[in-house]
């Protein structure tokens, strides 16, 4: 397995190949006294976990499952693209195939780490769903790349989102370039930006104004 990202707007999106299951608890030894069973999936060899509820936050990641084993004796190994030693950044996700909580729901890593990077096996991470430390979210809830509405002309600053955006969950793109909410925008309303500067509409060459966002 590797890692993929794909390329918008000029920055990377970076995720992992999805999971069968999440963990919803702590488990006891990760390594070689894992379950058969995570969130009502039985667990075949070669399957994807998500491990995001480890009391020592570094043991956490996604493990790819070798032996399945009976009860709690089963062997996981942590997976080729999330291998001990790697650099994972803050925000990497991964999709949910199954279970009865985690199915369909995304979970990203929102710990610090250092200045955003996180050391496998060394840093504590910590994995959240995109809403809340509870409840994920669906892939129908994410919007990429959408040309904002609003005139692009040296003067209007004021554009406007295609569905409203959850608090939080809005990144805005200049030209390719991300904009830092605060300094080169604000949030006026619950599917709408003033950007502090207009966006240049020039003959032929247009600045051009697109967004990411999940949908409230």
């Amino acid at each position: 397995m590797s890692t993929t990202k794909i390329r918008i707007n000029q920055t990377q999106i970076d995720y992992k190949d999805s999971v069968v299951a999440a963990t919803t608890t702590a488990i006891t030894d990760v390594l070689t006294g894992a379950p058969d069973t995570i969130d009502g999936v039985s667990l075949a060899v070669q399957d994807r976990v998500l491990v995001k509820d480890q009391a020592a936050g570094a043991e956490n990641g996604i493990y790819l499952v070798t032996t399945v084993g009976t009860g709690a004796d089963g062997v996981w190994e942590r997976v080729e693209d999330m291998f001990t030693g790697d650099i994972v950044e803050r925000g990497c996700f991964v999709v949910v195939q199954q279970g009865a909580v985690g199915a369909l729901k995304i979970f990203v890593i929102d710990s610090a780490g250092t200045a955003g990077a996180h050391v496998v096996g060394t840093t504590v991470m910590e994995w959240a769903s995109l809403t809340d430390a509870n409840e994920g979210v669906t892939l129908a809830q994410f919007v990429y790349n959408e040309v904002m509405a609003g005139t692009i002309d040296n003067s209007n600053k004021i554009f406007t989102t295609a569905a409203a955006f959850a608090t939080g969950k809005l990144a805005v793109f200049l030209n390719g370039v991300r904009q830092v909410l605060g300094d080169d925008y604000t949030v006026t309303d619950l599917d709408e930006i003033t950007m502090t500067f207009a966006p240049k509409g020039s003959q032929g060459n247009p600045d051009i104004l697109t967004c990411d966002y999940l949908t409230a």
